[in-house]
C-alpha cells in the first residue's frame, strides 16, 4: 500500500493532500532504506530461522503488518 501510495503521489498530478503525510519523499526515505535492507539480508539468509520465529507470532502477524505499515 505504501508504496502505491509513493507511486500515486510521484506521478498523479492532483494527489490528494491529505494522504501526503503517509508518503514519504524527506530525508526518512533513507532511514527507511537503511533499516529495510539489512533486514531483507537477514531474512534472505537466514530464512529457516526467521521462518520458524515467525511461526509462534502467526496470529499476531496481521496486527503487526497494520501497525508497522
Amino acid at each position: 500500500m505504501a508504496v502505491a501510495l509513493f507511486y500515486a503521489h510521484v506521478y498523479h498530478p492532483r494527489f490528494p493532500a491529505v494522504l501526503k503525510f503517509w508518503v514519504d519523499l524527506g530525508p526518512l526515505q533513507y532511514l527507511r532504506f537503511a533499516f529495510y535492507f539489512p533486514f531483507g539480508v537477514v531474512c534472505n539468509t537466514f530464512s529457516r530461522m526467521v521462518k520458524d520465529s515467525l511461526t509462534q507470532l502467526k496470529p499476531a502477524l496481521p496486527w503487526l503488518v497494520l501497525l508497522v505499515v
